[in-house]
């Protein structure tokens, strides 16, 4: 607990980096981390895998789908007409 509140305790979250041989603990600790991009055991994003941080690092994502939703705006449209098409 101590070093994820260590890790996160920063105006950035680009990336961070977790070394372990446990993958249950790593995926715990990925989930914790508050960065765009966590690295297990040095092993790199793939290409076309989203890049982008968090905080400071900026906000949004380049490469992949969640690249792509960054351009597109959702709404949600509730309506009482039985084809529920506006």
């Amino acid at each position: 607990a101590e070093a994820i509140a260590l890790a996160n305790d920063s105006e950035y979250g680009l990336s961070a980096y977790i070394h372990t041989a446990d993958p249950a603990r790593a995926t715990r600790l990925a989930n914790l981390l508050d960065a765009g991009m966590v690295e297990v055991n040095g092993c790199a994003r793939a290409g076309g895998a989203p890049f982008g941080g968090r905080k400071q690092s900026g906000i949004g994502n380049e490469g992949g789908l969640w690249g792509i939703r960054s351009f597109q705006l959702t709404k949600s449209v509730s309506s009482p007409l039985s084809e529920g098409v506006l």
